[in-house]
């Protein structure tokens, strides 16, 4: 994996990061994403400091993936149910098709 040098600009604050060639696309859309996240909150707080606008940031955006993350754990566990109701079905089935064959 090579490594590239990628520029980001973070409210209005410049970063030089190195990080794997494929994954530049996605560091430089994470770095727009906590942008836009601290850009809203100054808007709403604009006497806050930088350093408070990035743990906020921070902070708002980690409780957005947790909060997903456990959507997607749910509709796993879900998914899962449904998938044993259907094995049970099609076993039932199965079963009821041998005896018919006996």
């Amino acid at each position: 994996m090579a490594a590239v040098s990628v520029s980001l600009n973070i409210l209005g604050r410049d970063y030089q990061l190195a990080c794997p060639q494929e994954e530049e696309e996605s560091l430089r859309r994470a770095a727009r994403q906590l942008s836009q996240e601290m850009e809203a909150l100054r808007t709403r707080n604009p006497a806050i400091t930088y350093d408070k606008l990035a743990v906020m940031a921070a902070l708002s955006i980690t409780h957005q993936l947790q909060r997903k993350s456990l959507e997607a754990s749910s509709s796993e566990s879900s998914t899962a149910r449904e998938l044993k109701q259907l094995e049970k079905k099609i076993d039932n089935a199965l079963i009821a098709v041998r005896q018919i064959e006996i």
